[in-house]
């Protein structure tokens, strides 16, 4: 079994994941792991 992942953005990409509670929690800012 072979698994790749790989991932393209660029440095205007935030991303949010939701909390249970429903906030925000920051992922990715600006292209770069939060």
């Amino acid at each position: 079994f072979i698994h790749i992942d790989w991932m393209i953005g660029s440095d205007k990409i935030d991303i949010d994941g939701l909390g249970k509670d429903g906030s925000r929690v920051p992922v990715m800012r600006k292209g770069e792991w939060a």
